[in-house]
């Protein structure tokens, strides 16, 4: 989805400049079973899919629905917004729909 946004983004195609992702870094798991080595996403497909990131241009939005944390010098370089749940703190969002 992100490479088809930037090709459009590249060659002047129509695009919204949008996307929204829901967990990429989050394997599937059927309930009630372990997740097991071969079902997890590889540590250096994650860190590239992070880093990718930084090099998203200005007025391109992408959200991602994750339950993984970005590494911090990623968040910094990008608008990075955390979702606390019903343990958030004052100052910190619940969720990404206001309640």
């Amino acid at each position: 989805m992100i490479a088809l946004l930037r090709y459009c983004q590249e060659n002047n195609r129509p695009h919204l400049g949008t996307v929204i992702i829901d967990s990429p870094l989050t394997s599937y798991k059927k309930q009630g079973k372990a997740v097991s080595d071969d079902e997890r996403v590889n540590a250096g497909i994650e860190a590239a899919f992070w880093e990718s990131l930084r090099s998203v241009k200005k007025g391109i939005q992408i959200i991602v629905i994750e339950n993984k944390e970005p590494p911090p010098d990623v968040a910094l370089a990008l608008h990075y917004e955390r979702f606390a749940g019903k343990e958030a703190e004052p100052g910190e969002r619940v969720g990404f729909i206001p309640q």
